[in-house]
């Protein structure tokens, strides 16, 4: 466990904490990806993949998706101290395998609460709701400028739609 420091105004800092393994000589010695590995094996430390840890499918991006048609096979809400944000489990057409992407714009997070709403609302169960929404022509983009609410300058901005 990580102990913690809070500053005047009320920052949480981490001021100490746990130290991998391997110290620093082992690790400067490391010439390889291969080399990593093998150092990791010979210290009695376990390689795991992080999809082990994440439900296993791949996060995506949504670019190319514009266009691609896919179907929705899961939805999740997420609600952090960053923003709220919804993580989307879905196939496309020609996909071996389902892949996640988020989304914390207004676009489809609030296409998706309100999609998830009126569906409960007609009767379905929040389960339900919750997937099967076929997209036929996948994702649009809007693209446009905004004045960035710091400097004023103009930055380019892009939101997604389902489509």
């Amino acid at each position: 466990m990580t102990s913690k420091t809070v500053t005047e105004d009320g920052t949480a800092v981490a001021t100490k904490g746990p130290r991998a393994a391997l110290d620093d000589k082992a690790v400067a010695n490391i010439g390889s990806f291969e080399d990593a590995i093998n150092v990791l094996k010979a210290s009695g430390i376990a390689v795991t993949n992080v999809k082990e840890y994440i439900g296993g499918l791949d996060v995506t991006d949504k670019l190319p998706l514009i266009g691609t048609e896919f179907i929705i096979l899961g939805i999740r809400f997420n609600d952090t101290k960053e923003g709220k944000f919804v993580s989307v489990t879905y196939m496309t057409r020609n996909a071996a395998t389902p892949a996640v992407f988020n989304d914390g714009g207004t676009g489809i997070y609030a296409q998706l609460t309100d999609i998830v709403a009126e569906r409960i609302e007609s009767g379905m169960s929040p389960e339900h709701a919750l997937t099967g929404i076929h997209c036929p022509k996948g994702l649009r983009i809007s693209e446009y400028e905004y004045a960035d609410p710091k400097t004023g300058e103009m930055r380019p901005a892009a939101t997604f739609y389902l489509a």
